[in-house]
C-alpha cells in the first residue's frame, strides 16, 4: 500500500499596463490592471495491491482533490471615447473524487479481467464585476459603492458523475496471438445550475454501450494489434429539443510494434472514436464571463464530435554505449467540435458555439543523450515542433487560426571523477500565430545560454551559474544577464539546509513586454517581472 498527501498554497500580486488593438473598427483600448490571486490546492492518493496464489490480483487507486482559487482584478480602461473602471472577482471551489479498481485472474487458458472507474466532481464558480459604466447589454444591479455603482453577479454550479465498468477475457489462440474481447458501459451525468436560471438547471446524461474485440500479438520481433469498438451512444438533455441524441458507431484501431531488443523498439498506432461534447458548450443560458465578454446560449444541435489520432514512437536505450534516443510524433484531427462564433462590437465580444468546428494538431519531439567516447562528457540534443490549426467565425467571416512553436536545445555535461564538474546549455524557441482574415502575425524569438560549475563532496552539493537571455519580436527586444548559486548541506541523516540565489544582478523589479494575439485583438503588455532573490531553506526527510 502506498499513499501521499500534497498541499500547495500561493499568493500572487501583479500589475500590467498595456494596449489592446481590436481588428473590428480599429479600436485601441489602453488599460491598467492590478491583479491579486490566492490559490489553495490539496490532493490525497492511495494505492493498494492484493495478490493471491499467483493467479489473482486486485488493484485499487483512490484520489481526492480540493482546490480553491480566488482572482481579484482592478482595471482602468480608456478607448479614447469612453473611460471604464471595474473591479472583477472570480472565485472557484473545486472538489474531485476518483476511484479505480481492476482485477486479473488466471482462468482456464486465458486471463479474465475487470475494471471499474468512478469519478465525481463538484465545481462552484462565482463571478462579480463592479463598474462605473453600463458597458454590457445586461441588467445591472445598483451598488452603494461610490467608485463602482453598477454590479453584475452570476454563479455556476457544475456537478459531474461518471461510472465505467468493463469486463473482458484474453484468450490465447496460436503462436503468440491472443483474442481480447470485452463489454463495457459508460454513464455520465452532468448538471449545471446558473444563478440567472436556478429553477431550471441544465441536465444532460450520456450512456455508451460498447463491445470491444482486438486481435493481439505480444511476442517476437513483430507485434501488432487490430481491433474495433462497436458502440451505441445515447445522449439526453432537458434544455433543447433539437439535439439528435442517439448514434451507433464503429471505432477501428490498429497498432504495430517492431521490438528489435528490450532496449530498441518502434511503435505505430492509429485510432478513431466518437466522443460527446461537454455540456458547458451546449448550455442555452447566456452569461457574462468578463467585464467586456458575454457567452451567449449555444446553437449546437449535434452533441457528438469525432477524433482521429495517429502516433509514432521510437526509442533506443543502451547503457553499454551510453545512448538514449526518443522520437515521438502525433497527429490529432477533431471534426464536428464546437465552433467559436465571435461578434465584436467595440471592446465587447459575444461568443456563441455552433456545430462544424475543426482542429488539426501536429506534434513531433525528439531527445538524444550520448556519452562521448574520448572524454567523460554527455551531450544532449532536444527538438520539438507543434502546430495547431482551427477555425472560427469572426463577425460572420470565416477565419483560420494557426500557431506554431519550435524549441531546440543543446547541452554538454561533464562526468569527471572529481569534486568539480561543469555544464553548458543553449536553447532557442520560436513562436508564431496568425489569423487568416486579419493578416495579423505575431512572431517571438527567444535565445538562452547557461553555464554551471558544480561541486559535490561528502555532505555538500553546490553550483554557481551565469546565463544570458534574449527575446525579441517585431516591436520589442529584451536582454537579460543573470548569475546565481545553489548550496546544499546535509546536517544529519534527515535534516538538510539549502541556500540559493537567483537573478542576483536584478534584485529590483524588471520591466518586461509581451505581445499576445487572439483571433480578434492584439494585446501588448508592459509588466513587472519577478525580480532576483536570495532564499534559505531547511528540510526534514523521513
Amino acid at each position: 500500500m502506498k499513499g501521499n498527501i500534497i498541499y500547495n498554497g500561493s499568493y500572487l500580486k501583479a500589475s500590467d499596463f498595456g494596449e489592446d488593438s481590436y481588428y473590428s473598427g480599429e479600436i485601441t483600448d489602453k488599460r491598467d490592471e492590478h491583479d491579486r490571486n490566492k490559490n489553495h490546492y490539496i490532493a490525497t492518493s492511495f494505492q493498494e495491491t492484493w495478490r493471491q496464489n499467483g493467479k489473482h490480483e486486485l488493484n485499487s487507486s483512490t484520489r481526492f482533490t480540493l482546490g480553491k482559487y480566488d482572482t481579484r482584478q482592478d482595471l482602468n480602461s480608456n478607448t479614447g471615447s469612453e473611460s471604464i473602471s471595474s473591479d472583477n472577482n472570480d472565485d472557484m471551489l473545486s472538489i474531485q473524487f476518483v476511484q479505480d479498481l481492476n482485477s486479473n485472474s488466471s482462468i482456464g487458458k486465458g486471463i479474465l479481467y475487470s475494471y471499474v472507474h468512478i469519478e465525481i466532481s463538484d465545481r462552484d464558480n462565482d463571478f462579480v464585476t463592479q463598474s462605473d459604466t453600463r458597458l454590457l447589454p445586461v441588467e445591472y444591479a445598483m451598488s452603494e459603492e461610490k467608485d463602482y455603482p453598477y454590479t453584475y453577479q452570476n454563479s455556476t454550479t457544475t456537478r459531474k458523475t461518471s461510472i465505467l465498468p468493463e469486463i473482458g477475457y484474453v484468450f490465447p489462440l496460436f503462436k503468440g496471438f491472443n483474442l481480447n474481447s470485452s463489454l463495457s458501459y459508460l454513464h455520465t451525468s452532468d448538471k449545471q445550475t446558473y444563478s440567472e436560471n436556478e429553477a431550471d438547471p441544465d441536465i444532460s446524461k450520456f450512456d455508451k454501450y460498447q463491445a470491444n474485440i482486438r486481435l493481439e500479438k505480444n511476442k517476437g520481433l513483430l507485434r501488432l494489434g487490430l481491433g474495433a469498438k462497436f458502440s451505441m451512444n445515447n445522449y439526453r438533455e432537458n434544455f433543447s429539443a433539437n439535439i439528435d441524441g442517439t448514434k451507433k458507431t464503429i471505432s477501428p484501431e490498429a497498432s504495430v510494434q517492431l521490438v528489435f531488443s528490450p532496449k530498441h523498439r518502434l511503435n505505430l498506432s492509429a485510432s478513431y472514436d466518437m466522443k460527446p461534447i461537454e455540456t458547458e458548450y451546449l448550455s442555452k443560458t447566456t452569461r457574462v464571463t468578463g467585464y467586456n465578454k458575454i457567452l451567449s446560449g449555444s446553437a449546437i444541435t449535434d452533441p457528438f464530435e469525432n477524433e482521429t489520432n495517429i502516433s509514432l514512437n521510437y526509442h533506443i536505450y543502451d547503457l553499454y554505449t551510453n545512448t538514449m534516443f526518443f522520437l515521438f510524433a502525433n497527429y490529432t484531427s477533431r471534426k464536428d467540435m464546437p465552433k467559436s462564433c465571435i461578434t465584436q462590437d467595440g471592446i465587447i465580444s459575444t461568443t456563441e458555439y455552433r456545430n462544424g468546428g475543426s482542429q488539426d494538431y501536429y506534434s513531433i519531439q525528439s531527445y538524444i543523450n550520448k556519452g562521448l567516447s574520448f572524454i567523460r562528457v554527455d551531450t544532449k540534443l532536444t527538438c520539438a515542433y507543434t502546430q495547431t490549426e482551427y477555425g472560427i467565425l469572426l463577425n460572420e467571416s470565416e477565419n483560420r487560426i494557426k500557431s506554431q512553436d519550435i524549441t531546440t536545445g543543446l547541452s554538454f555535461t561533464s562526468r569527471f571523477k572529481s569534486a568539480f564538474n561543469s555544464e553548458l546549455e543553449a536553447r532557442y524557441r520560436y513562436n508564431t500565430s496568425t489569423t487568416s482574415d486579419t493578416d495579423i502575425e505575431n512572431d517571438m524569438h527567444e535565445w538562452n545560454a547557461t553555464a554551471k560549475l558544480h561541486y559535490s563532496r561528502k555532505k555538500t552539493n553546490a553550483y554557481i551559474y551565469g546565463s544570458f537571455q534574449n527575446a525579441d519580436n517585431t516591436s520589442y527586444e529584451h536582454r537579460n544577464f543573470d548569475i546565481g548559486f545553489n548550496y546544499e548541506y546535509q546536517i544529519t541523516k534527515n535534516i538538510r539546509t539549502k541556500l540559493l540565489g537567483k537573478n542576483l544582478l536584478h534584485l529590483k523589479n524588471l520591466e518586461w513586454m509581451e505581445i499576445y494575439t487572439t483571433p480578434y485583438y492584439t494585446s501588448t503588455s508592459l509588466y513587472q517581472k519577478i525580480s532576483g532573490y536570495i532564499q534559505c531553506c531547511l528540510s526534514y526527510h523521513f
